[in-house]
C-alpha cells in the first residue's frame, strides 16, 4: 500500500552576472525535496495504540511563520473531552518527522479542566503576522508543515531513539501527511502552510482513527482561556465523500455520495454542485439519514473541476441534545473529471504556448527518451508529419521518476507552460505535463530516431531570430514560422530527440557545464571568426546556436573551435534564455589546439597602450590568478607602456566593511608582473565611494592606470582629484590641461549612478602630451535575452550607457576645442558593441573606434553564450588615427580555463618626436693665456633629449698642430632627430721656436766678427712677454779677445714651447794675421815691413820645427815693436802687438 508521496519544488536564485548580450543571467537551483514511503519499503508503518484518558490532541499546525502563513508559530493543541480535570504536570508532547525515529519533547505543566483547551506553542518561522494566543506551554520544535507525527505521553521521558511508532505511555497520537505512525487506518490529511489538522467536534470526536477524526482546515489555536468545548452533543459533520476531495479522473457520469457523522435531516436545497465548464448541476437525492447519493441531472464535462458545497444551515442532527443542532460550517470539496485523450503534437501545437495550457489531458502516449531528477522526456513515435508541431514533451514528476528510458506509457496530467526563472523573466516557456498519472505499457522499446539538425536534416535559420511578433511578444502574436525564425525553429522540436553531426564549440564551456555549439563544423553558420567562433552582428544574433548541456551525462570542457568525438545526441529544452540540447550520449573532446595569442614586440618609437578587464581582482583571489594575469601582460601583451585595468577591487574584495583602498591589490599585481620577468610598473587611481560604483557588493571595483616609465612615458601629476571631485579641462600655457590628474570625469553626474566613473589622466611621451580616459560603463544587466519571448528584446541598460557616452564625449570635446590636434585615447570596457549607439555617441565626429579598422570577423573581445562580440574598446582622436595599429589579443574569452572573461586589446601609437636633441662640446683642458695648447686636446660632448635616450658622440682628440682648429659631433635621438655642434678655436703648437746663428765661428785677430742670432716660430710666434734673448756678435775680432766666446740664446713661443741654443766662436792669432794687424797699426810701411819680416821668419822656423828659433825671433819682434812705441806705433797698439806676439 502506498502510504504517501510528498514532493516540493522550490526555485532558489543564485545570481551570476554576465556582461554579454541578453539578460542579467540568474541561475535557479532546482531544489527538489522528495519524501516517498511505500509500505513494502517501510513495513513498520502501523497503527498506534493510545490509551484514552479524556485528554486528546485536538489540533496540530506546522506552518507557522512559513510563506503564506498568518500565524508566526507552530503549535499543538490539547483538549479534555472527559468529565474530570486531569493533571498533566508530568506529561509531555513529543514530535518526530513523518518517517523519523528521533523524537523531540516539550514538557507540560498544570492541569486541564473538562472541556478546556491547552495550547502548546512551538518554534517560530521567519514570516507570519499574528502571534498565537497566550500559550499554556512553550517549546522550540520546528514542525513540518505537511507531514509528521505528534504523540501525547503521560511521562516526560523522551521516546527512545530508533522508535518509529511509540507504544509505551502514549495517551494520544496523531500522524498526518505521509507519517508512518498513526491511529486507525492511516494518517490524517496532508497539511500546508495555511492548514491545520483539527479534530472533529471541536475536539470531542475520538474514534481512534486519524483520517476520520481530523480534517485539514484553517488553523484556529485555542488556549486554556478559550470558551469551553461541549462534548455532550456534537454538531453534525461530513465524515466522507465520494469522490473524495481532490480526486481526479472522475467519470463524467459519476454520482456523488456524502456521508455524515450521525443521522441528519436535510431541508430544501441543502447542496450545490458548480463546475468550471458545465456550470451548475441539480441532482436527484437518494439514501438517508447518514449517507446521501446525488445523481446529477446532466453529465459533467471532461477535464473540468467541480465543487460540491453542503450548506450547514440546511443540515441538522436527529438527536434531541441541542445545541448544537446544525453543522458548524458549510462543507465544500472539489474533484476533477477525466481528461480527454491527446497526442503530444496536439498539446505542443504550432506555437510557443500550448493550446491546452492549464487543461487536463488524458492518455497521452509516448516513449521515455531521457530522465531528469524531477521528471522525464517522452516522445510520440507516431509523428503527425507536421514539422511545426513537436512530438516531444517533458513530464514533471516533482521527484525522481520511476520510469526508465524506453518505457512505452500513457500519461494523464495537466498541461502547464513553465517559465524558467519565474513569470517576471523574459524567458520563453516550455510546455510540460504536471501532476501526472502514469501507466507503463511496456519496457525496452526502441527510441524514436533523432531529428538531424543540419545537413541531411533540418537546417536552423542562421540570421533571423524573430521578425513578426506584432505586439513584441512571440507567445501572443506573430506567425509561427520555423523555416525562417530561429525561435520558432527550436520551439518546433522542443522536447524531441535531435542529433548534431560534427559539432564545433563556438563558445567555451561555462561553470555550469554548458557549451554553445553549431553543427556540421559550422558549415551552415555565419559569420565565423578566424578562431572558430560565431560573430554577433547588428542584424544577426546567430539563432543557429544551441547549448550542449551536461545535466544528464558528463560532458567535456571545451574551448572555441574544439570538436567532439561523435555526434551530439539529446533532447531539446530551454533554459536561461537559450535553447539547450540535454545530451544523452557521452562524447569526448577533440582538441582544436586553440593557441593563446601574443601581440608583436613594439618598435623603438612606438608607445603601446592596452585595456584589460581582470574580472574582480582582489587579494582574496589565489596567487595563481595574479600570476596568470601577470604572465599575460608580460608575455602576450609584451608589457605595454600603459594599461587601463578594469575591475580592480579593494583590498578585501567582496567583504563589505567600508574598505575602499586597493593599494594591496594593485601592489600584488605589480609584484607579480615583475616576478614574471616584466618591468616595474606604477599606478594611478582614485578610490570610489563605498558601494557606489556597482559591481560585486563590497568589492568597489575601479579602473586604474598601470604604466611603466623606462621607455619614455611620464605621468603628469596634478593633485586634487577625488571620488566626488571632478577634473576639468583648462587652458594652460601650452594648450589644454586637466585640472586634476588623475581625476574623475563628472563623478556626481546621474549618468554614473551605480557605475564606475571614468578615470582621466595626462601623460607625456617624447614631445607629446597625451590625454587618456579609462572607462568601465554600466553592465548589460537587466537586458532581455536574445532568445526570449519579447522580440525584439529590450536592452534597458542602454539608456544609461548612452548618457555616459554623451557625458564623456562632451568632456573630450572640451580638450579638442582648445587644441584640435590634441592626442586623446579613450579606452576600457564600454559594455557595448562597436556598432552600438553607445559607441557612436562617444565617437561623434571627434573620436574613432579602432575596431572599425579590423576585418569584421576579428571584431570581438568577449564571448557570451556562443556570440563573439566587442565590449572592450580603444578610441583615438583625429591626430592619432594615422599613426596607430590595433590588436585584440585572444587569451581568455574563448577558453574554458580563463584568467578573466575578457580579452585584452592593445594599440601601437607612433608618436613622432620632432624635437632634435641638444649637444654641446668643450675641450677637457684649457688653453694658456695666449689661447694656445702645446699638447693634444680632447673635446668632450654633452647631449640631452626629451626621450631620455640619446646617442651622444665619443670624445674627439686633436693631436695635430694648427691654429684655430675645430672638432664636431652629432647627437641622434631615438626618433632619428640629430643635432651637431662644432667646437672651434683650438690652436695647438707642439714645436718649440727655431734659433739660428748666422756667421763664421772662427776668426783671426785681423778679422771682423759677424754672427747674427735669429729666433723664430712659424705657428704661434715668439712670445715677447717671456724672458729670453737671441744675442748677435759684431766687431773686430781683436776686440773680443783671443780664445773662445759663447753666445747663448733662448726663445718661447706663444704656446709656451721653449727653445735654447748656444754657439761658440774663436779668435786666434797667427804670424800672418799679426802681420796684417801690424801693417794696420804702423804709420810707416818700412817699419811695418820689417816687423812683418820677423813674423814671417818665425812662422818659417815653426814650420821647420825650430821652436827655439821661433821664440827668439818673436822676442826680437817684441823688441822691435817696443822700439817703435811712440814712433811708428801708438803705444796702445804697440802693447797689443807685443801681447799678441807673446801669445804666439
Amino acid at each position: 500500500m502506498l502510504v504517501t508521496s510528498v514532493t516540493v519544488r522550490v526555485a532558489l536564485p543564485a545570481s551570476s552576472l554576465s556582461e554579454g548580450v541578453g539578460m542579467l543571467r540568474r541561475r535557479y537551483l532546482a531544489l527538489v525535496v522528495f519524501f516517498a514511503m511505500l509500505s513494502t519499503l517501510f513495513p513498520f508503518a502501523r497503527e498506534a495504540a493510545a490509551v484514552s484518558t479524556g485528554v486528546v490532541i485536538s489540533q496540530v499546525y506546522g506552518g507557522g511563520g512559513n510563506s503564506g502563513a498568518t500565524l508566526k508559530n507552530d503549535f499543538i493543541e490539547l483538549f479534555n473531552r472527559g468529565s474530570a480535570a486531569i493533571d498533566v504536570s508530568a506529561w509531555s508532547v513529543q514530535y518526530a518527522s513523518m518517517l523519523g525515529t528521533s523524537w523531540q519533547r516539550t514538557n507540560l505543566s498544570g492541569s486541564i479542566a473538562p472541556g478546556q483547551y491547552y495550547l502548546v506553542q512551538e518554534a517560530a518561522g521567519a514570516g507570519g503576522t499574528t502571534n498565537l494566543p497566550t500559550p499554556d506551554a512553550t517549546g522550540t520544535i520546528a514542525m513540518s508543515a505537511t507531514a509528521a507525527k505528534v504523540a501525547l505521553l503521560s511521562s516526560q521521558t523522551t521516546i527512545a531513539g530508533g522508535t518509529s511508532c511509540p507504544t509505551s505511555g502514549v495517551v494520544d497520537l496523531v500522524g498526518y501527511g505521509g507519517a508512518n505512525c498513526f491511529e486507525g487506518s492511516g494518517a490524517a490529511p496532508t497539511l500546508s502552510n495555511t492548514t491545520a489538522a483539527l479534530r472533529a467536534g471541536n475536539g470531542c470526536v475520538d474514534t481512534d482513527n486519524n483520517p476520520a477524526d481530523f480534517t485539514a482546515t484553517a488553523p484556529s489555536p485555542r488556549n486554556s482561556a478559550s470558551p469551553l468545548g461541549n462534548c455532550s452533543d456534537l454538531a453534525p459533520a461530513v465524515s466522507s465523500t465520494t469522490p473524495a476531495g481532490g480526486a481526479s479522473g472522475v467519470a463524467v457520469d459519476a454520482n456523488v455520495s456524502i456521508t455524515f457523522s450521525e443521522p441528519v435531516n436535510v431541508t430544501d436545497t441543502w447542496f450545490q454542485i458548480a463546475c468550471a465548464t458545465s456550470g451548475d448541476h441539480g441532482a436527484a437525492v437518494s439514501g438517508s439519514p447518514v449517507t446521501f447519493v446525488l445523481d446529477p441531472a446532466t453529465d459533467f464535462a471532461s477535464a473540468e473541476m467541480c465543487t460540491v458545497t453542503v450548506l450547514a444551515s440546511k443540515v441538522n442532527d436527529q438527536d434531541l441534545i441541542d445545541p448544537p443542532d446544525n453543522m458548524a460550517a458549510d462543507y465544500a470539496f472539489s474533484f476533477t473529471t477525466v481528461a480527454p485523450s491527446r497526442r503530444i503534437h496536439d498539446i505542443q501545437g504550432a506555437g510557443h504556448v500550448s493550446p491546452f495550457a492549464g487543461q487536463l489531458v488524458g492518455s497521452v502516449p509516448g516513449v521515455v527518451t531521457a530522465l531528469r531528477t524531477n521528471g522525464f522526456y517522452m516522445q510520440d513515435p507516431n509523428s503527425d508529419a507536421d514539422e511545426a508541431t513537436s512530438e516531444g514533451i517533458f513530464v514533471f514528476t516533482l521527484s525522481a521518476p520511476t520510469t526508465a528510458v524506453g518505457d512505452a506509457l500513457v500519461v494523464s496530467a495537466r498541461v502547464q507552460e513553465f517559465r524558467p526563472g519565474g513569470a517576471s523573466t523574459a524567458n520563453l516557456t516550455t510546455t510540460e505535463l504536471v501532476s501526472p498519472t502514469i501507466t507503463i505499457a511496456s519496457h525496452g522499446n526502441a527510441l524514436p530516431a533523432p531529428v538531424i539538425i543540419g545537413t541531411g536534416g533540418r537546417i536552423p535559420p542562421t540570421q533571423n531570430i524573430e521578425d513578426d511578433a506584432s505586439n513584441g511578444n512571440v507567445e501572443t502574436s506573430g506567425v509561427f514560422d520555423p523555416a525562417s525564425d530561429g525561435l520558432d525553429f527550436w520551439e518546433s522540436i522542443e522536447g524531441m530527440r535531435v542529433q548534431l553531426n560534427n559539432a564545433v564549440a563556438v563558445g567555451p564551456t561555462n561553470a555550469f557545464g554548458e557549451t554553445p555549439i553549431v553543427g556540421d563544423d559550422g558549415a551552415n553558420a555565419s559569420l565565423r571568426t578566424p578562431r572558430g567562433g560565431l560573430l554577433l552582428r547588428p542584424d544577426d544574433g546567430n539563432p543557429e546556436r544551441v547549448v550542449a548541456d551536461d545535466a544528464i551525462v558528463t560532458m567535456p570542457s571545451m574551448n572555441v573551435g574544439d570538436h567532439y568525438g561523435g555526434p551530439i545526441v539529446g533532447v531539446i529544452d530551454y533554459n536561461f534564455g537559450n535553447f539547450f540540447i540535454e545530451v544523452t550520449q557521452p562524447v569526448t573532446r577533440v582538441d582544436g589546439n586553440l593557441p593563446l595569442e601574443a601581440t608583436r614586440i613594439p618598435g623603438t618609437h612606438e608607445l603601446t597602450v592596452a585595456t584589460f578587464n581582470v574580472e574582480n581582482l582582489d587579494t582574496t583571489d589565489p596567487q595563481s590568478k595574479f600570476d596568470r594575469l601577470a604572465g599575460l601582460i608580460v608575455n602576450n601583451l609584451r608589457a605595454p607602456d600603459l594599461i587601463a585595468v578594469e575591475e580592480i577591487q579593494d583590498n578585501n574584495g567582496p567583504i563589505d566593511d567600508g574598505t575602499v583602498d586597493a593599494s594591496a591589490t594593485i601592489g600584488r599585481l605589480e609584484s607579480a608582473i615583475q616576478a614574471a620577468g616584466g618591468p616595474a610598473y606604477t599606478s594611478r587611481e582614485i578610490d570610489p565611494v563605498n558601494d557606489q560604483d556597482g559591481g560585486e557588493p563590497g568589492g568597489n571595483i575601479r579602473q586604474i592606470f598601470l604604466f611603466r616609465t623606462d621607455r619614455g612615458l611620464e605621468f603628469v601629476d596634478r593633485p586634487g582629484g577625488g571620488s566626488t571631485t571632478a577634473t576639468t579641462v583648462v587652458s594652460g600655457g601650452s594648450g589644454p590641461e586637466l585640472s586634476f590628474s588623475p581625476g574623475r570625469v563628472a563623478p556626481t553626474n546621474a549618468a554614473w549612478n551605480s557605475s564606475r566613473k571614468p578615470l582621466a589622466g595626462e601623460f607625456r611621451y617624447n614631445t607629446h602630451r597625451l590625454f587618456v580616459v579609462a572607462n568601465h560603463f554600466i553592465s548589460k544587466g537587466g537586458d532581455q535575452p536574445l532568445m526570449g519571448h519579447f522580440q525584439p528584446p529590450t536592452r534597458s541598460s542602454e539608456s544609461q550607457r548612452h548618457q555616459q557616452a554623451q557625458v564623456e564625449h562632451d568632456f573630450i570635446a572640451q580638450i579638442l576645442a582648445i587644441d584640435p590636434y590634441a592626442d586623446v585615447i579613450v579606452l576600457g570596457d564600454l559594455n557595448d558593441f562597436e556598432f552600438s549607439d553607445t559607441v557612436k555617441t562617444l565617437e561623434g565626429d571627434i573620436l574613432s573606434d579602432l575596431y572599425d579598422d579590423l576585418p569584421q570577423p576579428e571584431r570581438y573581445s568577449y564571448v557570451f553564450e556562443g556570440n563573439s562580440q566587442t565590449l572592450d574598446h580603444i578610441l583615438v582622436s583625429d591626430s592619432l588615427t594615422s599613426s596607430v595599429e590595433f590588436d585584440v589579443v585572444h587569451v581568455n574569452a574563448e577558453f574554458a580555463d580563463q584568467a578573466s572573461d575578457h580579452d585584452p586589446s592593445v594599440t601601437f601609437v607612433m608618436l613622432t618626436d620632432n624635437v632634435a636633441p641638444t649637444i654641446s662640446g668643450a675641450a677637457t683642458t684649457s688653453p694658456n693665456a695666449n689661447g694656445w695648447y702645446r699638447s693634444p686636446v680632447t673635446v668632450h660632448f654633452t647631449c640631452a633629449d626629451n626621450s631620455g635616450n640619446v646617442n651622444c658622440p665619443a670624445d674627439v682628440t686633436i693631436a695635430t698642430e694648427g691654429a684655430a682648429q675645430t672638432a664636431s659631433g652629432t647627437a641622434v635621438d631615438p626618433a632619428g632627430n640629430t643635432a651637431m655642434v662644432v667646437v672651434g678655436g683650438i690652436s695647438i703648437d707642439l714645436t718649440p721656436p727655431a734659433i739660428t746663428f748666422t756667421g763664421d765661428l772662427s776668426y783671426s785677430v785681423d778679422q771682423t766678427v759677424s754672427i747674427t742670432c735669429v729666433a723664430s716660430d712659424a705657428l704661434s710666434g715668439i712670445d715677447p712677454s717671456v724672458p729670453g734673448g737671441c744675442p748677435s756678435a759684431f766687431g773686430p775680432a781683436l776686440a773680443f779677445g783671443l780664445g773662445p766666446h759663447t753666445l747663448s740664446a733662448s726663445a718661447t713661443d706663444r704656446a709656451g714651447n721653449k727653445a735654447e741654443r748656444t754657439v761658440t766662436f774663436t779668435v786666434g792669432v797667427t804670424e800672418a794675421s799679426l802681420c796684417s794687424l801690424t801693417r794696420a797699426y804702423a804709420t810707416k810701411d818700412a817699419i811695418a815691413g820689417a816687423l812683418c819680416a820677423k813674423l814671417t821668419e818665425a812662422a818659417a822656423a815653426r814650420a821647420r820645427g825650430e821652436t827655439t828659433t821661433e821664440h827668439n825671433i818673436l822676442k826680437a819682434f817684441a823688441n822691435a815693436v817696443n822700439a817703435q812705441t811712440g814712433k811708428a806705433l801708438a803705444p796702445e797698439n804697440a802693447a797689443i802687438l807685443i801681447a799678441l806676439g807673446a801669445s804666439l
